[in-house]
């Protein structure tokens, strides 16, 4: 067994699914005594946000039975650490199916306790998607996210908290209509006729968007062009054809971007600097992981 924090109380999440077999193992689970994790979840403070998220959604009846399930449970400061306004918007009822849908993202049906994840491990979601698991040493994550305490029983599953939310089921489109802040941003796509694109899956590799934030926009002293042919070259300039997380920049890097452009990373520390042919940005918010990519959040637009 790793070495994990292990709790009392835990966590929920989603949907009935039919009793799966232990990863690794052909007999069924028998049925644990005491709370389900519905209960775990309403019964356990650190969870409260995740609880609340259930309600809305109305899932929280559905892992009050059947399973058993594994839930990754992302803790109140997971949802708190996404950008400003975001869990505002997912609890609001016209995305209650993107809610839904990040929920179901972090359920797998069956049991898989900490001692049966194992490095590159892939988990099948509720959702249909799939988990990415990597191991170093006791250190377990998920899509990258930290799992902070493992094996929680409850009678239908397994429940682990995450330090972080799982966005993956999103795309990078999707996450940005949820950031209030990157409002101008989706108005500068939808000028440039380039939304739907950044929706795509980028021919499988992936895309690095920087994403310049509505204060970015307001400090710009001449307004940007609002006719596609000239707004279009300035928007790609802030998209790279690859997926780099921000710990991948390095001091001296250059990055090709959609529009010919090259970028410079200047790196000191955890600080992370982009000089483009007119100026320089500093990265403020990074790695918000969505299906298609990385966004990272910028303090200024990149100019030609």
């Amino acid at each position: 067994m790793r070495s994990f924090t292990f709790a009392r109380r835990g966590l929920a999440l989603l949907s009935t699914v039919a009793v799966l077999a232990a990863c690794n193992n052909d007999d069924p689970v028998s049925p644990a005594a005491g709370p389900t994790i519905s209960e775990l979840a309403s019964e356990t403070q650190q969870l409260s946000t995740l609880n609340a998220a259930l309600g809305t959604a109305d899932l929280a009846d559905a892992l009050d039975g059947g399973g058993p399930f594994t839930v990754f449970a992302p803790v109140n400061e997971a949802f708190g650490n996404l950008p400003t306004g975001t869990l505002d918007a997912l609890l609001t009822a016209e995305n209650r199916a993107t809610l839904t849908a990040l929920l179901e993202y972090h359920v797998v049906p069956g049991t898989f306790r900490a001692s049966d994840l194992s490095d590159g491990q892939r988990l099948v979601t509720l959702s249909g998607d799939t988990l990415r698991v990597s191991v170093e040493g006791s250190t377990v994550r998920v899509d990258g996210v930290l799992l902070s305490t493992a094996d929680i029983e409850a009678s239908n599953g397994t429940v682990h908290l995450m330090s972080g939310v799982l966005t993956e089921t999103l795309d990078l489109v999707t996450l940005a209509e949820l950031t209030p802040a990157l409002s101008d941003l989706l108005a500068a796509l939808d000028a440039a006729n380039v939304r739907e694109t950044l929706r795509g899956d980028a021919a499988g590799a992936g895309y690095t968007v920087f994403a310049p934030s509505n204060a970015a926009f307001d400090a710009l002293e001449t307004p940007l062009p609002t006719d596609s042919a000239s707004l279009t070259p300035i928007l790609l300039q802030h998209v790279q054809l690859t997926r780099t997380l921000a710990g991948e920049l390095t001091d001296g890097q250059q990055l090709t971007t959609l529009a010919g452009v090259t970028l410079m990373v200047e790196r000191d520390g955890s600080t992370v600097r982009l000089v483009g042919p007119s100026n320089s940005v500093q990265v403020s918010r990074s790695d918000l992981r969505g299906s298609n990519g990385i966004m990272h959040v910028i303090d200024g637009v990149l100019l030609p």
